[in-house]
C-alpha cells in the first residue's frame, strides 16, 4: 500500500429490518397520469400508449397499471407510443420516429420490426382480414401480411403521404392526411381515391358497417355510403379539433382539443358536452369495455367514465407518466406543477396527492412558489395566480403584468420575482400589484438573494444579472456563464447552474467564477438545492448529482431514480424532492446522500450497486468500485482495491454503525 495512501469512508444510510438489507435509494408514488395518445384492448389486458414512458398495462380494467417496457430496448422505454393494435399473437407498437416493435408475449419483452418500412413515424393501424395496415406520417401508407413482422409500401396514387389516422369497414380501408382530407381505398392499398370529405385537416375515424364518422379540425362528418358523400353533424358541438370518436349502443362520443367530450344519442344529430370530473379536456383517445369508456388526455392521464359520459373518475393508478415542471414546499405540504393536470398537493411526503388546481384556467404549471400563507402559480399563458387557501382556490394576479408567459417564481426575502419574456416582475405586496424591473430583457429562470442583492438567471450569453434595490433595475454580470437555469446560495457562495457548461460559483457576488467541481462540465443543470453545506444539481438526461463541502468532485445519486431528467427541487425536512419529465415526483432523505473524504485526495469515480439479493436471508453481497487517479480502476472480486485504503460500514436508519464490511 502506497505511503500517500488515500482514505475513503462511504456512509451509506442502510435500513436493517429482520435481516434485510436495503440500500438507500430514490423511491416515488406518482403522481400518476401524464400524456396517453392511444388505447387498445385485447382480452383482459387493457394497454396505454404513452408520450415518452413507453407502453403501459392493465389487467383489472384500468383500475390499475404497471410498465410494461420499463426493461425494453431504450427506444421503446422513453418513447412516444402514438399507436397500438394486436395482430395474431402480436402486440404492435407504433413509435413516432422509430418505427414499429412487437411483443409476443404480452410485452415481457419487445423486439423491432421495421423491414420494409417506408417510414417511422407511426401514427395509426388499422386491419383487414389478416392485413395489418400502417399509416406513416411522411410515408403513406404500408402493409403487413404477417402480422407486422414485414412491411411493404401500400399507397399507389395517395398524393399525400402525411397519414393522420386509418380505419377500415369491410374491404374498405379509409386514410385520413393531413391536408389532404380523406382517401379510399378498396383493395388492401393497391390503389387510393380522394374521397369529398369536406375538410382537409381530417384527424379521427369511427366505422359502423357503411356509416363511418370523421373528425377534423372543424367539425365532424357522416356518410352513410361508405365515404361517397358527407354530411356535417356539428349542431351543439364546440370548435375544436376532433381527435377520437367512439361508440357505446346507441351514443356517439367525440373526443376534443381542449373542449373535453361531446356526447350524441341521436346519431349526432345534436351533441352536448360530458365534462362533469374530466379535469384535462384535451383528448386523444377513447377505448370502450362493455357501458365503460375510457379516455387518454394529453398529460392528465386516463378517466373513465361508466354512465355514458354523465360522470370521469381517474383510472391511471400506477401509470407514472407525469411532467414535474415546477415543485414548492410550505411546512409540510408539498405542491406539484404537473404539466397538464395544473397543481397537485401532498401533505404525507409524496405518499398520495390530490388536485388543488380549482380556478386556474390554465393546466400549463411553469413554476410555484410560496410566501407565508400565499401560494402563487406561474403558467404559460394566462399569467400569475394567487391562491391563499392552499389551492383549494385561485384568483388571478396580474395586475402590471404586462406579458402572460412566466417561465419562474421565487420569493426573495417578502419580495416575490416573476420572470417572463419580457423581463422579471416584482411584487411587494403578495401579487395585488407587480412592477416591471429595467435593465434586463429575455427569459428569467431563477431568483436568489445574498446579502442585499438580488441574482437572476436568465437565458443566452452572460445568462446573471445583480440587482441592488430589490428588482427596481438590473445590472448585467460580465460572467460569461451561458443560459444559467438554477441558483444556490450556501453562505456567501453563489452558485449557477448553467446550460450545457455545469455548475460555476463565485465568491465576489458575481464578479468572478470558477468551475465547482470536477464531473458536471457538460451537464444541462436545471435545478440546485442545498444539503447543509453541500449541493445538490438535478440535470436534463444526467439525474442528480452531490457536491459535499470538502470535496472537488461531483459524484451521482441516481439509485432507484428510472428517470434522469431532474427539472425542480424542494425539501422538506430531511427529505429532498425531485420533480422528473416523464416521472413524477420522487423522495429521498438527504442525508443518504452524503459522501465524506478523510484525505485531500479524491478517487477519479466510485460506484456503490444494489445489493444482491434483496431481501436476503442470511446473507447478501454489495458490489462497489473506486477508480484510482492513476491507476485506474482496481477492482478486486470482492471490490477491493489493492493500492488503495477503502473503508465500508454500515449504518441502521437511526445513523448508529452496525458493521464495518471493509477496513483494508
Amino acid at each position: 500500500m502506497k505511503s500517500a495512501a488515500r482514505y475513503l469512508t462511504l456512509l451509506i444510510a442502510l435500513a436493517l429490518n429482520n435481516s434485510n438489507l436495503l440500500i438507500a435509494q430514490w423511491v416515488t408514488n406518482g403522481p400518476c397520469g401524464g400524456v396517453v395518445r392511444c388505447l387498445a384492448i385485447n382480452g383482459s389486458n387493457f394497454y396505454a400508449g404513452t408520450d415518452g414512458a413507453g407502453v403501459f398495462l392493465s389487467t383489472n380494467n384500468g383500475a390499475s397499471w404497471s410498465s410494461i417496457t420499463s426493461n425494453m430496448p431504450t427506444g421503446l422505454t422513453n418513447s412516444q407510443v402514438y399507436a397500438l393494435t394486436t395482430s395474431g399473437p402480436n402486440l404492435v407498437a407504433g413509435l413516432y420516429g422509430l418505427g414499429i416493435y412487437i411483443s409476443t408475449n404480452n410485452g415481457a419483452s419487445w423486439s423491432i420490426h421495421n423491414t420494409g418500412l417506408t417510414g417511422q413515424q407511426i401514427h395509426s393501424f388499422a386491419s383487414i382480414g389478416t392485413n395489418l395496415f400502417a399509416g406513416i406520417f411522411g410515408g403513406g401508407v404500408d402493409i403487413s401480411t404477417d402480422n407486422g413482422m414485414t412491411w411493404a409500401g401500400a399507397y399507389t396514387g395517395l398524393t399525400n403521404v402525411n397519414i393522420v389516422s386509418l380505419a377500415s369497414s369491410g374491404t374498405n380501408l379509409f386514410a385520413a392526411t393531413y391536408g389532404s382530407g380523406v382517401w379510399l381505398s378498396t383493395n388492401n392499398g393497391t390503389s387510393w381515391t380522394r374521397t369529398t370529405f369536406p375538410s382537409t385537416y381530417a384527424i379521427s375515424f369511427l366505422t359502423n358497417g357503411a356509416t363511418i364518422y370523421g373528425g377534423a379540425s372543424n367539425g365532424i362528418w357522416v356518410s352513410t355510403n361508405s365515404g361517397t358523400s358527407w354530411t356535417a353533424i356539428n349542431t351543439g358541438l364546440a370548435s375544436a379539433y376532433v381527435y377520437a370518436l367512439a361508440q357505446i349502443g346507441t351514443t356517439l362520443f367525440a373526443g376534443t382539443d381542449g373542449a373535453g367530450v361531446y356526447v350524441s344519442t341521436n346519431n349526432g344529430a345534436n351533441w352536448s358536452v360530458a365534462n362533469s370530473g374530466l379535469t384535462n379536456q384535451s383528448i386523444r383517445a377513447f377505448a370502450t369495455i362493455g357501458t365503460s369508456i375510457y379516455s387518454g388526455t394529453v398529460g392528465g392521464g386516463i378517466f373513465l367514465s361508466s354512465n355514458n359520459g354523465t360522470s370521469w373518475t381517474t383510472a391511471h393508478a400506477g401509470l407514472l407518466n407525469t411532467n414535474a415542471t415546477a415543485l414548492s414546499a410550505n411546512g409540510s405540504n408539498l405542491f406539484a406543477g404537473i404539466d397538464g393536470m395544473g397543481v397537485l398537493l401532498s401533505t404525507n411526503n409524496g405518499t398520495t396527492w390530490t388536485s388543488v388546481s380549482s380556478g386556474l384556467p390554465s393546466q400549463s404549471v411553469t413554476s410555484l412558489t410560496t410566501n407565508g400563507a400565499n401560494l402563487f402559480a406561474g403558467t404559460y399563458g394566462a399569467g400569475i395566480y394567487h391562491s391563499t387557501n392552499n389551492g383549494i382556490s385561485w384568483n388571478t394576479a396580474n395586475n402590471g403584468v404586462t406579458n402572460n408567459n412566466i417561465y419562474s417564481l421565487a420569493t426573495v426575502g417578502t419580495n416575490i420575482y416573476a420572470g417572463s419574456t419580457v423581463g422579471t416582475f416584482v411584487s411587494t405586496n403578495n401579487g395585488a400589484s407587480w412592477t416591471l424591473g429595467t435593465g434586463m430583457s429575455g427569459i428569467e429562470y431563477d431568483f436568489v438573494g445574498l446579502g442585499t442583492n438580488v441574482f437572476a438567471g436568465k437565458s443566452g450569453s452572460n445568462g446573471t444579472y445583480m440587482s441592488t434595490n430589490n428588482g427596481v433595475s438590473w445590472t448585467q454580470l460580465n460572467s460569461g456563464l451561458y443560459s444559467v437555469r438554477a441558483l444556490a446560495v450556501i453562505g456567501t457562495t453563489l452558485y449557477a447552474g448553467t446550460d450545457g457548461y455545469g455548475v460555476y460559483l463565485s465568491t465576489n457576488n458575481g464578479t468572478t467564477w470558477s468551475n465547482a467541481g470536477v464531473g458536471t462540465y457538460n451537464s444541462y443543470i436545471q435545478c440546485l438545492a442545498t444539503n447543509g453545506a453541500g449541493l445538490v444539481a438535478g440535470t436534463n438526461g444526467g439525474g442528480v448529482y452531490s457536491l459535499a463541502n470538502n470535496m472537488a468532485n461531483w459524484v451521482t445519486v441516481n439509485t432507484g431514480l428510472t428517470n434522469t431528467h431532474v427539472h425542480a427541487f424542494a425539501v422538506i425536512g430531511t427529505n429532498l424532492f425531485a420533480g422528473t419529465v416523464g416521472s413524477g415526483v420522487w423522495k429521498r432523505s438527504l442525508s443518504e446522500m452524503s459522501v465524506t473524504l478523510t484525505s485531500n485526495e479524491v478517487p477519479a469515480q466510485f460506484s456503490l450497486s444494489q445489493n444482491y439479493p434483496n431481501p436476503f436471508n442470511p446473507s447478501t453481497r454489495i458490489r462497489f468500485s473506486v477508480a484510482s487517479r492513476n491507476g485506474g480502476e482496481g477492482e478486486s472480486s470482492e471490490g477491493l482495491l489493492s493500492e488503495q485504503k477503502v473503508t465500508l460500514k454500515v449504518y441502521d436508519v437511526l445513523g448508529k454503525e452496525v458493521a464495518t464490511l471493509v477496513n483494508e
